[in-house]
């Protein structure tokens, strides 16, 4: 298997870009084929190495990836909160439903639980958030020493 890094920089706002081709060959051993695997109708077709999505074969792949940090953190708080939103609506309906007070007492404790792993994990992601960015000020800072 031969891999080779066509394009690996940060960008200037922060973001990543690194675009790798990835090139196999039968010598290499066997090489992924889920994708081809759903079209082929043959007798055994669910046993042996068509079932695994494996072949020997030649096989290239070119990856491309990019990260926009600032987009991607926006992106997740906002969904973060509508899902948020739909979880909380979901149990004040399943509050609101119920016919008796023991029955209404058991979902709010459930509703509690939710709302507090909510916020924990959202807790957790700002955290993480956090790291990364003082990880690659770290980063920036070593290269401009290293420039200097």
């Amino acid at each position: 298997m031969k891999r080779e890094t066509l394009k690996d920089q940060i960008n200037k706002d922060g973001s990543h870009t690194q675009i790798e081709k990835i090139t196999q060959t039968p010598e290499d051993g066997f090489v992924p084929n889920k994708e081809h695997r759903t079209d082929w109708e043959y007798p055994g077709h669910d046993i042996g190495m068509f079932e695994r999505g494996r072949f020997k074969g030649h096989k290239t792949t070119v990856i491309y990836q990019r990260t926009h940090t600032k987009t991607t953190r926006i992106l997740f708080y906002v969904l973060y909160i509508i899902v948020s939103l739909i979880f909380s609506a979901i149990f004040m309906a399943l509050i609101s439903a119920q016919d008796t007070p023991e029955e209404a007492n058991r979902f709010k404790m459930y509703f509690v639980g939710v709302i507090a792993f909510l916020i924990y994990g959202l807790v957790q992601s700002i955290i993480s958030f956090r790291k990364q960015d003082q990880q690659r000020e770290k980063e920036r800072a070593k290269e401009q020493q290293e420039k200097d």
